[in-house]
């Protein structure tokens, strides 16, 4: 959804057409040329047949009209906004539930450290000693970490291997299980190799993922009502499964992963692993009928769904957002997160630093070069040193483009301090102009020209090349210190808009009073843009809100 201007007809007509050419799928795609905000309150019910609302910039009056909306029909609304090659999407959504979460990495559920009745009979029907070498090598690499798990256990007080040493002792415990040919060499038993990489991965301790327990805690599964969704009736199915028959272990996930191991066996294998997983899905589909029945649903949820949320019960995720009416309230936005995120003092010293730098000292910078080359005669001054100036670049101080800006003949215009940042303009007033501009710190009560300029080269080769460690007491001083000594030596009047921000901050004794008034801003959204116009540094990020 976008608020349309008139010259913005033709261009929706055509990324209409774009959307329903391009579809793979069939898709009818309708244009309607009304503004969002008409839409909003003369058809509330047109965004019912909705799965996802995206709205582009829309003022803040509509978007929460938009919101309140959505958030009764609980439909997820992306907010979009773009300004030039700068935008943000947010998400929100009053609650949105994950099943399949497809996590990038996750352990087996083998449960080998609480083995269920059906593997312990199938492993201890399997006789390793008695094997001929065809089925020793083929024995699936579970039942072999089983059969010496519980080996290592007798001598070890009915505990499993813990730490890192122990798990070295009983990879070599399992080893001392391959058998030797004749010549007593040792044979090769992929399957055994395979049960000494698993033993990391196998004897990861059955335990309850910490995201599932806080939805077992969650008042949406514990106040069950007739208006509840599919999933937390399943959550709720589950948490009693765990608290009785499962003894604090989810639901078994009955899958196992591809192994040495001859098909008979391996077969046999994964039936035990499904057959646990049935009788696991069968008690919580169980609890899942007593539950619809208490609340008056009649089977609303599949034998299908609950398969498959009971595979996945490691993994469910939800997602909540608050409101945009919340956010963008000064009594329930989350100031003191935000004050958190975004501007610590630390950070706001760093950006004061920098603003110091840029704007403050740079300016006064550009008066001394000024007035001590004129642009009428800088060329020609630069002409005259060209030796001095070509031993520089010998020593790496001026670069390949610094030289091109020195010596671009081609342009016939004035060549002025305008073109120049303030690394270079220090080194030509240090080799050129012969101030003596040093690259440590003068004494404070030295307040020559020559110390000013040192102040601000050093003060800009510390904060360029420390940043992140600088403590706070230094990045405070370098402020003072820096406009200070933009005093002393601007003598050409500022601009308007210059002034009116060198005001600004001379209105305060000291950078931390300064702080205070950015921490002060309580229009959460307004702290970006204080920032960005106080302190227009190029590579400076922000964290999101």
């Amino acid at each position: 959804m976008h608020k349309l201007k008139r010259d913005d007809w033709k261009r929706s007509t055509v990324i209409t057409l774009v959307i329903s050419s391009r579809n793979c799928i069939q898709v009818a795609c309708i244009l309607l040329k009304q503004s969002a905000e008409k839409l909003i309150r003369a058809n509330p019910d047109f965004f019912s047949r909705f799965t996802l609302v995206i709205a582009t910039n829309l003022c803040e009056r509509e978007l929460l009209e938009l919101d309140s909306l959505l958030s009764k029909r609980n439909i997820p609304l992306l907010v979009c906004r773009s300004y030039g090659f700068i935008g943000y999407m947010r998400i929100v959504i009053k609650e949105h539930t994950v099943i399949e979460s497809h996590p990038d990495s996750a352990h087996e559920d083998l449960r080998l450290d609480h083995p269920f009745p059906r593997l312990v009979e199938y492993c201890n029907s399997l006789d390793l000693e008695s094997m001929d070498q065809k089925e020793h090598s083929h024995t699936p690499w579970i039942v072999i970490v089983y059969k010496y798990l519980q080996k290592w256990k007798e001598s070890h007080d009915g505990n499993a291997p813990k730490n890192y040493k122990e798990k070295l002792l009983f990879k070599e415990f399992i080893k001392q299980g391959i058998r030797s040919n004749k010549e007593g060499f040792p044979l090769d038993e992929e399957n055994f190799d395979e049960a000494v990489k698993s033993v990391n991965t196998a004897l990861v301790p059955s335990s309850m993922p910490s995201v599932v327990r806080k939805l077992f805690e969650d008042p949406c599964c514990s106040n069950l009502d007739a208006e509840s969704s599919s999933f937390w009736i399943l959550v709720r199915a589950v948490k009693e499964f765990v608290d009785n028959e499962g003894k604090d272990l989810l639901p078994l996930r009955g899958t196992i992963p591809d192994m040495t191991a001859d098909s008979t066996r391996y077969i046999q294998l994964q039936h035990v692993y499904h057959g646990q997983a049935d009788d696991d899905v069968a008690v919580v589909t169980e609890k899942v009928r007593k539950i619809e029945q208490s609340i008056a649903k009649d089977n609303c949820i599949s034998d299908h769904d609950i398969k498959l949320f009971c595979k996945n019960a490691a993994f469910l995720r939800i997602f909540r957002s608050r409101s945009l009416a919340e956010e963008y309230n000064n009594k329930t936005a989350n100031l003191q997160e935000i004050d958190e995120l975004l501007i610590k003092t630390e950070d706001i010293h760093y950006l004061l630093s920098v603003h110091a730098i840029s704007n403050i000292a740079t300016p006064a910078v550009r008066d001394v070069f000024d007035k001590e080359f004129s642009p009428h005669t800088l060329r020609k001054t630069l002409q005259m040193n060209m030796g001095t100036l070509h031993n520089l670049k010998r020593q790496k101080h001026i670069n390949l483009e610094d030289w091109k800006l020195l010596f671009d003949n081609r342009k016939s215009s004035p060549l002025n301090s305008a073109h120049f940042d303030l690394r270079l303009m220090v080194l030509l007033l240090r080799n050129i102009a012969s101030f003596d501009i040093v690259n440590s710190l003068p004494e404070p009560t030295n307040k020559s020209k020559d110390a000013d300029l040192s102040r601000i080269h050093y003060y800009r080769n510390l904060i360029a090349h420390n940043h992140g460690r600088m403590s706070n007491e230094d990045l405070v001083q370098s402020v003072k210190d820096l406009m200070e000594v933009a005093k002393r030596l601007r003598s050409m009047p500022m601009n308007s808009s210059s002034v009116e921000k060198q005001l600004w901050i001379d209105q305060f004794d000291s950078p931390d009073k300064l702080t205070q008034a950015v921490k002060g801003t309580r229009k959460p959204r307004y702290v970006i843009v204080l920032l960005s116009i106080l302190y227009p540094i190029r590579k400076c990020q922000f964290p999101s809100v």
